[in-house]
């Protein structure tokens, strides 16, 4: 896992791709620097999915997955200090994207049909509906990680 997906972080508006693409890396420097990442492991970064009014999903494909889980650990860091609403996750598959949703819905109708305590939580990279414990996170109904 060497990728890192960036979320609504807005693309340049040249019609050039080259200056497109100068542009989207200029800003994952930008963000990498914040938490002292330097530019030299960025391998490539790529826009994905088809243009449209809301900024596609940008993919960073890094040197080493070391780096890649630094900056997952520090998402909250760079999501703050870089000042717009941006998001910083997992460069996740279909069948887990897949997975992830079928979890969260199955979660939200158990809490509808009446439920209470209920979060999702990743054990061994699977997410599963749980019971919530008194250690266990009361600010969020589920809980991300960085591993799959």
């Amino acid at each position: 896992m060497n990728n890192v997906m960036v979320y609504k972080l807005n693309e340049s508006n040249s019609q050039s791709l080259n200056e497109e693409i100068l542009h989207d890396k200029a800003e994952v420097v930008k963000i990498l620097d914040r938490i002292d990442i330097k530019e030299d492991i960025i391998e490539k970064v790529i826009r994905v999915g088809k243009k449209g009014i809301k900024p596609r999903p940008m993919k960073i494909v890094l040197s080493n997955s070391g780096i890649a889980r630094t900056v997952l650990r520090n998402k909250s860091k760079i999501m703050e200090s870089y000042g717009r609403d941006i998001l910083v996750g997992l460069d996740q598959s279909v069948m887990q994207r897949t997975h992830l949703k079928r979890v969260l819905g199955k979660l939200e109708q158990r809490e509808k049909d009446g439920e209470k305590d209920l979060h999702a939580k990743f054990g061994r990279g699977i997410p599963t509906i749980m019971k919530r414990t008194n250690n266990s996170p009361i600010t969020s109904h589920y809980i991300l990680s960085e591993c799959w």
